[in-house]
């Protein structure tokens, strides 16, 4: 073997090595790629409970064997709560503020109801909610951030009074002030 095809075959030898290597890389960088998404989702699952619960004590109860499940697989713990949007949202929340006829409700206590009854609003919980609140002609603000169902037509009773508002909240005053 002459000195040129030695040098040949030394360089083939290395070329081999770098690719040997660039796969290897190339396999581990996967790998990483996967953990930091594993990692992401598991970050916008904890940032979705703490924005839930953040002040509160009892927004979301966790037996205690699922708090450690949360920081292991947050996506597991939120797997039984189904994201709504659009028209079904919106029933939800009415059904949630029929449920609590004649009280009205603050958005944070309609998401609360929301969240326990496996209803998981996406994106911004707080500003979501109220972008239903206020854009469906369902519902009617009774003092901020408080709301309650409009009054059908044939609610209303032979005193001129809704079963759904709050007393001393006149419907007509109500509507005025929006």
């Amino acid at each position: 073997m002459g000195a040129v095809e030695q040098i040949a075959s030394i360089a083939e030898q290395a070329l081999k090595e770098l690719q040997e290597e660039i796969a290897s890389l190339e396999f581990q960088i996967e790998q990483l790629i996967n953990k930091k998404k594993l990692a992401e989702t598991k970050m916008k699952s904890l940032r979705m409970f703490i924005e839930t619960n953040s002040g509160k004590t009892s927004a979301i109860s966790l037996p205690e064997n699922q708090v450690e499940e949360l920081l292991d697989d947050p996506e597991e713990v939120f797997a039984d709560m189904k994201p709504l949007s659009g028209k079904e949202l919106s029933n939800a929340i009415e059904e949630v503020l029929r449920e609590a006829l004649p009280n009205p409700l603050h958005y944070e206590e309609i998401i609360k109801r929301l969240n326990s009854k496996g209803i998981r609003v996406p994106g911004n919980q707080a500003r979501n909610i109220m972008n239903y609140l206020v854009r469906d002609q369902r519902f009617i603000r009774v003092k901020k951030g408080t709301y309650t169902i409009k009054p059908e037509n044939d609610v209303t009773d032979v005193n001129n009074e809704s079963p759904y508002l709050p007393e001393g909240v006149d419907e007509k005053s109500e509507v005025i002030q929006q």
